[in-house]
Order: structure tokens, then C-alpha cells, then sequence
């Protein structure tokens, strides 16, 4: 690939200064300098256009719109934002249609659920499925009290409650980008172990997934997955994966899809400091990377490094060294069963 990057606007002005003689007035502000400099810094702009083109015409290195059309010929479309569906607990009997409005609460703008479904009656109360009318993440935040939108004759309780299906976010130029390059290098064909794996990512809400075959003897396969969070996935989305799998299988097949067991990784770790450094802002950034590497991990490791967890704590802002590092309360890895999926549970950090 040409570094266009290179292409800077000094250089360009000097390229061009160089093949005029030197019996001609070069210097700034000189009548060749003011008539170079404009064009020199609109040919720079050019480069740097011609650079964001030659990025996009790759898939390692493509994003947005420009991602989407690549992946369009392998089949593969980016998943679209899912809107959180919740349980909502009333005093009375709700129509299907009435809308609630939560609480704002600081910062956080308040969101609005839809009554979609009636669930069940539990002791006093009227159980419904409600799904929030924005698509994305942030219908999975809030659990408490409801203000009714629609006038609902004797409503004196509303509460939201837990989670039956996740709200996701548009899938991430990353997250696309890898389902990309996995379906390219890794070919599905006959219902092999690829397939099973691309069948079970193109599910909204799914982060990874990770196949077993003969997980049960001959002619069986498990699948695990997790969350678009990379944690234990819901049963609803259990259900939904499997029933997706069920009607691309080859024949034949017996399929088993799980949830991933969320393993719990405690880091505790001694820290020498650089000086003026506050421990606080040091552990709230090593809870950061070491949440994002396992993240990103999840799946493609069978076991927790010490040594790559001591490694991300020097890579942490303000850390001159550290010591004493345990894993659980261990100086050992951790291994991870094929069901398992590591996820921080907290960092600890003590000066030394």
C-alpha cells in the first residue's frame, strides 16, 4: 500500500522549490513561495483523500459504508441495533400498546417501553413483556419505578424489571470486520465446524461463539455463545440461536447450544507507582484494559496468563512495576473449560 500519509505538505512545497534554479527567488514570501504554498497544502489533501479511498477498498482496514459493500458479496450484512425487551410488573390489567416512560435519573435521559406481550399474573400483579422504542444498549440500564404515557385507569404501581432479551447496539466496524475475515478465511461448507460458528454469529446479540463437535458422541455438536458484551447470553437468546441453527443444519445432526459459564478473575497485584500518580485512577484503568483484553479474548484462549496480566498492569498509565501478582488468589494461569467464558470480577491493587 502507498503511504499517502508521507505525502505532507512541506514535502510537497519542497519537492516543487527543488526543480525551480536556484537563480530564481525561492526564499518565503518570495512570489514562487506564495503561488507554491496554496497548491502544495490543497495537493496534501488530495493524499490524504486518496489515502482514505486506499483504505477502504480493503477489508482490514475498511469501515462504515465502505465495509458494508465488501462484506455484501461473502452474504454477510451488519447487524442492526436490537431494542431492549424487558418484564414489566403492573397493579392492573395493561393493554397490549400502552407506553411507559422510566425515570431520568442524572445524566441518563429518560426511555420509553411499549406493553407488547401479557407474560403471566404473580400474586397481586400483571406481568408483560415490554420492548423499549430505542434499539441499543441503553434500554438494558435502568430497573425501577414507570410513569405511565397512556392513561391507564386505576394504575397506582409500575415497575420495570429484568431482562429477557438484551437491546444491542449496531454492530461495531470491528465486530463486522472480524465476521468478515472469519466467513473469507475460514470456509463454510456441509455444515462443518465454520459453519456452525458463522450460522450462530449472525444472530443479533451474539459476541462469539465457540463449536464442539461430537460434544455428545457421533452426529452431535454444542455450541456456546455469548452476549454482544461477551457475557453469559440469556435464555431467550439461547432459544433464538438454536432455532436459527435448526433451519440451516444438514440433516442429521443433533444440536445442543448453551450459554458460556461465566468464570470470575479476581486480579490482585502489589503496584510501584510513578510519583504524583493517584492508585485510584491507576486501578480504574487497569479494570479498563484488563476487561477489554479479556473481551477480546473470549473464546480464542483456553487459559488466563499470568505473565499477559502482569504485562497489561505495565502497560497501565503511571505503573513502574509490580509484584505479588495472583489470579484468584493464585500465582498460577487459570485454566478455562470449553464452556467457560473469563470475565473480571475485580481488580486489586496495593502500593508497595
Amino acid at each position: 500500500m502507498i503511504d499517502y500519509r508521507a505525502q505532507t505538505y512541506q514535502q510537497i512545497l519542497k519537492r516543487q522549490l527543488d526543480r525551480i534554479p536556484d537563480t530564481i527567488d525561492k526564499r518565503e514570501g518570495s512570489v514562487i513561495m506564495t503561488a507554491l504554498g496554496p497548491e502544495s497544502w490543497y495537493l496534501e489533501g488530495l493524499y490524504l483523500d486518496l489515502e482514505k479511498l486506499q483504505n477502504n477498498i480493503y477489508a482490514p482496514t475498511a469501515g462504515g459504508n465502505y465495509l458494508d459493500l465488501i462484506a455484501e458479496p461473502l452474504g454477510i450484512t451488519r447487524k442492526a441495533a436490537m431494542p431492549a425487551v424487558r418484564k414489566g410488573s403492573f397493579n392492573v390489567d395493561i393493554s397490549i400498546g400502552k407506553r411507559f416512560s422510566t425515570v431520568a435519573q442524572g445524566s441518563a435521559a429518560a426511555r420509553t417501553y411499549t406493553v407488547t406481550e401479557y407474560i403471566e399474573r404473580a400474586k397481586e400483579d400483571y406481568v408483560y413483556q415490554l420492548t423499549c422504542d430505542t434499539p441499543g444498549e441503553q434500554g438494558n440500564g435502568y430497573a425501577g419505578q414507570l410513569l405511565a404515557i397512556d392513561y391507564v385507569q386505576g394504575l397506582t404501581g409500575a415497575w420495570l424489571g429484568e431482562i429477557i432479551t438484551p437491546g444491542t447496539d449496531e454492530e461495531s466496524d470491528d465486530a463486522f470486520r472480524k465476521r468478515c475475515l472469519q466467513k473469507a478465511q475460514q470456509p463454510s461448507t456441509s455444515g462443518n465446524k465454520n459453519d456452525y460458528r458463522n450460522w450462530a454469529t449472525e444472530c443479533s446479540g451474539v459476541g462469539a461463539a465457540r463449536i464442539i463437535p461430537l460434544a455428545y458422541g457421533p452426529g452431535t455438536v454444542k455450541v456456546v455463545i455469548v452476549d454482544s458484551n461477551m457475557r453469559a447470553a440469556t435464555r431467550t437468546l439461547v432459544t433464538e440461536v438454536y432455532d436459527y441453527i435448526e433451519g440451516l443444519r444438514p440433516i442429521g445432526a443433533t444440536l445442543t447450544v448453551e450459554s458460556a459459564i461465566e468464570k470470575s478473575i479476581l486480579v490482585s497485584a502489589k503496584v510501584r507507582l510513578q510519583n504524583g500518580i493517584n492508585l485510584t485512577n491507576v486501578q480504574s484503568a487497569a479494570v479498563t484494559i484488563i476487561e477489554e483484553f479479556l473481551r477480546k479474548q473470549v473464546f480464542d484462549i483456553d487459559y488466563i496468563s499470568l505473565a499477559r496480566i502482569g504485562n497489561l498492569l505495565l502497560n497501565v498509565s503511571g505503573v513502574e512495576d509490580y509484584g505479588e501478582l495472583t489470579l484468584n488468589g493464585s500465582a498460577e494461569n487459570i485454566t478455562l473449560l470449553d464452556e467457560e467464558a473469563a470475565v473480571l470480577k475485580t481488580v486489586q491493587l496495593e502500593v508497595v
